[in-house]
């Protein structure tokens, strides 16, 4: 087990390395890549503890929230954090779920 993590350490470290490096739109691929990775892996989390969240929609609020980071210029963070939580709660109340409002929450804060 320690082995395959230093391996994967030797492979993986100097790509990471190379894009931080590059900075900019690279950088910001890389920390996106891993945003919706580290998503993906909560929501596969809640799914398995029984849960419906929208995972489609946490994944995607965790790649504008990222991008928005990097574009500081823009102030649109808010109105978009707005409609997500907004939209997000009334795709959850028609899903017909049996538990609507833990699905909502579990959708809004993979994404927060």
């Amino acid at each position: 087990m320690l082995r395959d993590r230093v391996l994967s350490a030797v492979v993986l470290i100097p790509p990471i390395v190379l894009l931080a490096y590059w900075g900019g739109v690279w950088f910001l691929g890389l920390i996106m890549l891993l945003g919706a990775l580290a998503g993906w892996e909560f929501y596969a989390l809640v799914r398995r503890g029984g849960s419906a969240a929208l995972s489609w929609l946490g994944i995607l609020a965790i790649l504008v929230i990222i991008a928005s980071a990097y574009w500081t210029g823009t102030p649109a963070l808010l109105p978009i954090l707005t409609a997500f939580i907004i939209l997000s709660f009334v795709v959850t109340l028609f899903r017909h779920d049996p538990q609507p409002v833990t699905a909502w929450a579990w959708t809004v804060s993979g994404a927060l």
